[in-house]
């Protein structure tokens, strides 16, 4: 396989890649105040992990406290599918809020010990044992 072969393989993939990313994906583009990029990375997260979570969990909160309403048909059929998840989950809302939590909470855990050996790892570079 020469070069140019393989060069636009390459630029394929990438736009497949592209392509499936639009289909699942809403991109937003957020203007942040100098500075808080540092402060999310200082924390142990992306800022698009940060900003995910961030915005995820407001959702959330902010349709906890709104009444109830129908979605509009076209706002239903522009969602994409998410991808299955480990485990089947329950069909009751109330217990699928709790599994959502719980899931929500491992990964806060699971962040939370990758922040603590980062950290114990920069202590340990400069000397601070």
């Amino acid at each position: 396989m020469d070069n140019i072969e393989m060069l636009e393989k390459y630029k394929q993939r990438i736009k497949r890649q592209n392509e499936k990313i639009k289909q699942d994906y809403d991109r937003a583009s957020v203007t942040l105040p100098k500075g808080t990029k540092y402060r999310i990375q200082a924390l142990g997260y992306t800022v698009n992990g940060f900003l995910n979570s961030a915005v995820l969990a407001e959702l959330e909160r902010l349709e906890a406290e709104a009444p109830q309403t129908a979605q509009p048909e076209a706002v239903k059929e522009e969602q994409p599918e998410q991808a299955q998840p480990k485990a089947d989950p329950p069909e009751d809302v109330a217990e699928l809020n709790n599994w959502l939590h719980q899931i929500q909470e491992e990964n806060e855990q699971k962040r939370l010990q990758e922040v603590a050996r980062r950290q114990a790892n920069v202590e340990a570079e400069n000397g601070y044992d």
